[in-house]
């Protein structure tokens, strides 16, 4: 019962951290912070009353994948490499993450004040890439196994419950 408890408290704190990333994602496009807030309000009424009560990766895959939004967005040039960590991070916790880093090439490559496309798109990339090959090195190191992986993939729903992908968790964050 603890268990359930502090999870459901990080799922909600993570959604609602998601909520404030799009708050600030928002902020970045207009100065109008009550229409910032009633998107970040409106994600967060769609959660809650669609699926806010199951434990779906797809919470930890929007709260990569918003950073990297925002990341993004910041325009700093040494900061696209954590960008691409963070799609990266996104795409770890469910293949069809990988869509936050194309989302991000998209906004380097739609900036129209960015005289640097090609490179800012590559550092991206070598973000992403870097975290590619240390996920498979993390892989290779026996300590976390493909089918740990797997759990945290969001593969085999309903089929090894809950508990299983706690130990996936935990397994890859004490590696």
């Amino acid at each position: 019962m603890v268990i359930y408890i502090l999870v459901s408290l990080v799922l909600y704190l993570v959604q609602f951290l998601n909520g404030f990333i799009i708050y600030k994602i928002c902020q970045q496009f207009t100065d109008k912070k009550n229409l910032a807030l009633l998107f970040a309000a409106s994600y967060l009424l769609v959660c809650f009353l669609l699926e806010g009560r199951y434990y779906l990766l797809e919470t930890y895959i929007n709260f990569f994948g918003l950073i990297s939004i925002y990341v993004t967005l910041l325009n700093r040039k040494s900061l696209y490499y954590l960008s691409g960590i963070f799609a990266f991070m996104s795409f770890w916790s469910k293949q069809y993450g990988i869509g936050f880093l194309f989302l991000d090439f998209v906004l380097v490559i739609a900036d129209r004040n960015n005289n640097d496309k090609a490179r800012d798109v590559l550092r991206i990339l070598c973000g992403f890439i870097i975290s590619f090959i240390a996920g498979c090195f993390l892989l290779l190191s026996d300590e976390v196994g493909v089918s740990d992986l797997f759990k945290l993939s969001g593969s085999g729903y309903g089929k090894e419950g809950f508990l299983a992908l706690l130990k996936g968790v935990v397994i890859l964050l004490s590696a």
